[in-house]
C-alpha cells in the first residue's frame, strides 16, 4: 500500500508569517521549535547551487517524546515533528509528516499517532487559514 506521508496546505501567506504563527501554534500544544534548515541558503552556501525556497522545521514536546519512547525505543525515529515549507511558481506549500499513514508503527503506537497526526493537522490548519 502506498500512502501519502504528508498533510499539504497551499497558500498565499508570506513565510515569515507562516513560520511565526507555526510557532505560535505548537507552542499552544506544548512544542518548542528546536531547528530551522533554510535549504535555499545552506545549498547556495555550501554548494552553489540555486536552490528553491525551502525549510525543513523541526518542533519538540518532550511529554510526547518520553510517553513514546517508553511504549516503543524506535519511536525516537518519528521525533522530532517535521515540517517542510517550499514554494513552487509563487504558491507556498506547508506540510507535515502523517504519522497515521506510517504502515510499520505498532499498535501500542495508535493514541500517540493519533493524537500527533491532530495536532499536525491543526497546527498546519491554523497557520494557513
Amino acid at each position: 500500500m502506498n500512502k501519502k506521508i504528508g498533510y499539504t496546505k497551499s497558500t498565499d501567506k508570506p513565510v515569515d508569517y507562516i513560520k511565526r504563527v507555526l510557532q505560535e501554534e505548537f507552542r499552544k500544544e506544548g512544542f518548542v521549535p528546536i531547528f530551522d534548515l533554510d535549504m535555499k541558503n545552506t545549498a547556495n552556501e555550501k554548494l552553489s547551487e540555486n536552490f528553491t525556497q525551502y525549510y525543513i522545521l523541526g518542533y519538540y514536546n518532550i511529554s510526547y517524546a518520553i510517553s513514546a519512547i517508553e511504549r516503543n525505543p524506535n519511536a525516537g525515529l518519528l521525533i522530532p515533528t517535521v515540517l517542510v515549507l517550499y514554494e513552487i511558481n509563487g504558491i507556498r506549500y506547508l506540510s507535515g509528516t502523517e504519522p497515521t499513514n506510517i504502515d510499520s508503527l505498532s499498535d501500542e503506537m495508535e493514541s500517540f499517532i493519533t493524537q500527533i497526526d491532530s495536532i499536525i493537522k491543526s497546527v498546519i490548519d491554523n497557520a494557513i487559514d
